[in-house]
């Protein structure tokens, strides 16, 4: 990619800047999702259910809750990066993808450590079923073994992406997603290697991918190339963990909300777990979408607000508010119209799909307030202020959730009403955020570029 297309973040249109740097991160997330499943589906037909079970909800759900603070933390380098690449300060940059790399070999390491100790009472905490619980153990060990490259993957991708670069990390993904597949069959349905194959493709095909990254960013002629005979700029890894640790608590706080959230669902019998459960697969395409839009308008401000482009700033808020908008209420109009046979791919229970499309009817028309909680909190946070939006999010997003959740629950007894608790936490929380960068905008800008 040409320096000078990178640079059209800072200059020229801004949808279109926006959108170059969306679209490669969603097909990439949407490739993701399907790799999942098909690594799932191999799992289940060669090995068995119980694999599939351990393999599944019981390890994802831990290796979620630790991968999601892991990607909030590297959120702090593309903040930083992002900055100096659009104020052009090219010594800096490599000092701040320097650093970038090194706190993600170390919390690769760290995470590591953390998830070999702490795979058996992990387990135990989540209630793993004892007849799963050895081949549970055995997939998170050989995976938490593969953190370091995979960290150093996530990392590299981060980087590219803070400077523009949304392509590069795609092909890598497509890659990784391809060499996985052919290694679980490989490993699974021709070796006959069981749960231990699955974890170790994943390993594998996630050093590939960080080998790679690391191979653009060290042959890169771009001021970001990575040089590691320099020293490590302590203040700089200060920096970038000052923002990345408030944005990984963040992430994990949603996790957790959410686990206690489908703890209320469960109290409501296993039609409206199964229905819950649908629902979530067809949500999912909504957060892939707009977890991708979260990381393009993050990209984009920051470049930005390196740049010292305050008019720029404001236009792209605006333009990314509407655009997201627009996304947002075609996507919710699609699945109410659609959200029938989606329902039937799943399940011909007429009580359980039933139970679905009354959530569906009842919770899609307000995802429209989501937009301007990603919007304003990923700006803020391109900004450098990652404590703030931690604090609103945590009181906003997820007390709100559990309170209301917790009142209804006793109130009502009735799941839709429950459930009401994530557009209530969305429009509180989006109000929170309007009110906070307002007030706080031109602080921002002004302390930014007295120093520049």
């Amino acid at each position: 990619m040409s320096k000078e297309h990178i640079n059209s973040v800072t200059d020229g249109n801004i949808l279109k800047a926006l959108f170059s740097l969306f679209f490669p991160v969603m097909i990439g997330a949407f490739l993701q999702q399907c790799y999942n499943m098909i690594d799932m589906a191999i799992v289940g037909n060669f090995i068995g259910k119980e694999a599939l079970a351990a393999a599944g909800g019981t390890s994802s759900t831990l290796v979620n809750l630790l991968m999601e603070f892991f990607t909030g933390l590297a959120s702090g380098a593309t903040v930083v990066i992002s900055q100096y690449y659009g104020a052009k300060e090219g010594e800096r940059l490599k000092d701040s993808v320097r650093g970038a790399v090194f706190i993600g070999m170390l919390f690769g390491g760290i995470l590591m450590i953390i998830g070999l100790v702490g795979v058996s009472p992990a387990l135990r905490a989540v209630n793993a079923p004892e007849e799963i619980m050895p081949l549970a153990k055995t997939y998170l060990r050989i995976y938490f073994c593969g953190m370091i490259p995979m960290a150093v993957y996530n990392m590299g991708a981060g980087i590219l992406r803070a400077v523009g670069d949304t392509k590069r990390p795609l092909y890598f993904l497509i890659g990784a997603c391809g060499l996985n597949v052919i290694l679980d069959l490989l490993f699974i349905a021709v070796l006959g290697f069981g749960i231990g194959g699955a974890a170790a493709a994943t390993i594998i095909s996630q050093t590939v991918s960080a080998i790679g990254v690391m191979i653009v960013l060290a042959r890169t002629k771009e001021d970001y190339c990575l040089k590691i005979e320099k020293h490590l700029d302590h203040g700089m890894i200060k920096q970038m963990l000052l923002i990345g640790f408030p944005a990984g608590f963040q992430a994990m706080m949603y996790s957790v909300s959410n686990m206690m959230m489908q703890a209320m669902v469960n109290l409501y019998g296993t039609d409206t777990i199964a229905a819950s459960s649908i629902y979530d697969r067809l949500e999912g395409f909504f957060w892939m979408i707009f977890t991708a839009y979260g990381i393009a308008v993050t990209t984009f401000m920051g470049q930005n607000f390196g740049a010292c482009k305050y008019d720029r700033i404001k236009k792209g808020v605006r333009q990314s508010i509407a655009a997201g908008l627009m996304m947002a209420w075609i996507l919710s109009a699609v699945s109410i119209c659609f959200g029938r046979y989606f329902f039937a791919i799943f399940t011909k229970d007429p009580i359980v799909t039933k139970i679905g499309i009354e959530l569906l009817y009842f919770l899609m028309p307000w995802y429209f307030l989501y937009v301007f909680v990603e919007i304003y909190s990923n700006t803020i946070r391109s900004y450098g202020d990652a404590v703030v939006p931690m604090i609103i999010c945590a009181i906003g997003i997820c007390g709100v959730r559990l309170v209301w959740g917790g009142i209804m629950m006793f109130l009502h007894q009735e799941i839709k009403i429950v459930l009401f608790a994530y557009p209530v936490s969305w429009g509180i929380t989006a109000v929170a955020f309007c009110i906070y960068f307002f007030k706080n905008r031109p602080k921002y800008y002004n302390s930014y570029c007295s120093l520049n």
